[in-house]
């Protein structure tokens, strides 16, 4: 069987069974794909649905399309993992997104370290996971939000039933206990690993520890591991 392509778009008009493909995942359908124009193509919002499609008008870079079918509805994302993780060199988290992002995680969240300083490549990091989604043929789409400091990260760690650090000093929980239904936030420290300082303040948050194993992993190893360890059987 055929690769099937997805493409994704969130300007859907779901009253009218209309939706919108514009720039660059109009021109990959049409002009590097040379899709048949009568032919239908799938298409997701990132929020649970995809759709099958079928273009009707055209314009300069985008098109409006007739949704003939919903194919996949999920109200709610059973994947309930946050990732918080210190920002690395563009290309490795570049490749912590696309990685982390593929296996469907709800969220990461950069965090602004105090060891590193790293380049924001926000809109970079969004293409980048919207692109894992079609990939992968998800339906949910991986949010990446704005960097925010590590205090901000701890104030919203309350929110979170399940919280999990990846880090030798902290004692090790039991995986058996680990609840994978649970909204979850997995902290990840930079290619430098925690302050002191850091490490004092998570000790106040009841944060549990999760072993990876005996081996020093890189950043975005040890995120995708952990993330990995979390997804909903």
């Amino acid at each position: 069987m055929a690769h099937q392509f997805l493409f994704f778009t969130e300007k859907i008009d779901l009253k009218n069974k209309t939706l919108l493909l514009e720039n660059e995942e109009f021109n990959h359908l049409f002009k590097v794909l040379r899709k048949n124009k009568d032919l239908p193509f799938q298409v997701t919002d990132g929020k649970g649905k995809i759709f099958l499609a079928k273009a009707k008008e055209f314009y300069k870079k985008s098109c409006k399309a007739e949704i003939l079918e919903t194919l996949v509805d999920e109200p709610e994302n059973e994947n309930k993992i946050t990732l918080a993780v210190g920002i690395l060199h563009s290309n490795r988290f570049d490749f912590l997104v696309e990685k982390c992002s593929e296996l469907g995680i709800k969220k990461i969240i950069p965090i602004k370290s105090q060891n590193v300083k790293e380049k924001v490549r926000l809109e970079r990091w969004k293409k980048i996971s919207v692109s894992a989604l079609k990939q992968s043929g998800g339906n949910w789409l991986t949010e990446v939000v704005e960097p925010i400091s590590f205090a901000q990260v701890l104030e919203l760690s309350t929110s979170f039933p399940q919280r999990l650090i990846a880090h030798e000093e902290f004692v090790e929980s039991s995986k058996e206990s680990l609840s994978k239904d649970s909204e979850t936030l997995i902290l990840v420290g930079s290619e430098k690993g925690f302050s002191e300082e850091e490490v004092t303040k998570v000790l106040t948050k009841n944060f549990q520890s999760l072993s990876l194993g005996k081996r020093r992993l890189r950043t975005e190893t040890a995120s995708i591991v952990a993330c990995a360890l979390l997804l909903k059987k």
